[in-house]
């Protein structure tokens, strides 16, 4: 049975659909190659005077994406240059036990375990920074390739001193498998 035109009537040979759009013979589209956390520098200055950004490829973390993901962080001209280590975090806010939000930033330098590795009475804890990458000089390593999760665990219990056997839990987070 031949293909309708969209004149009305049959033609006898197909007529592609006006409203899909297909690449002519003999070229190909290519979709985008995006990692989540993804590294990469731009430099949105010149080479006499460089601005360099690290952009992080868009990833979620409990289904949260940054919505910022596809924005720069601003890195001084003398870490790049000088080779100096930038470390990079995904810092994930929780509300009433959810992930609510994920930014991202940069830091010579680790924080406090206690922010790497929060732990909280009673319920999970409110924020954690979690490593997602490591820049220096030209080159960065990412350390997460695929989307993740944090999941909640009692990590201990402590006596409570009230004088009866009660024991208080204390919860943290861990990346999820």
């Amino acid at each position: 049975m031949p293909y309708p035109d969209y004149n009305g009537g049959p033609t006898g040979y197909y007529q592609p659909d006006p409203i899909v759009s297909h690449p002519p013979s003999g070229r190909s589209i290519e979709s985008s190659k995006c990692s989540p956390f993804e590294l990469s520098l731009i430099n949105e200055g010149d080479a006499d005077i460089p601005e360099y950004y690290i952009k992080v490829g868009a990833g979620t973390i409990n289904n949260v994406l940054n919505t910022d993901w596809d924005q720069g962080l601003p890195v001084a001209t003398s870490l790049i240059e000088d080779e100096e280590s930038i470390y990079i975090f995904a810092d994930v806010s929780f509300t009433d036990g959810q992930a609510s939000s994920v930014s991202y930033s940069l830091d010579t330098g680790l924080p406090p375990l206690e922010q790497m590795d929060p732990s909280s009475k009673d319920g999970l804890p409110a924020r954690i920074l979690v490593l997602i990458g490591v820049w220096r000089g030209q080159s960065g390593c990412s350390t997460y390739s695929t989307s993740f999760t944090l999941e909640g665990y009692e990590a201990f219990r402590v006596y409570n001193s009230t004088g009866r056997v009660v024991y208080e839990p204390y919860y943290k987070l861990k990346v999820g498998t």
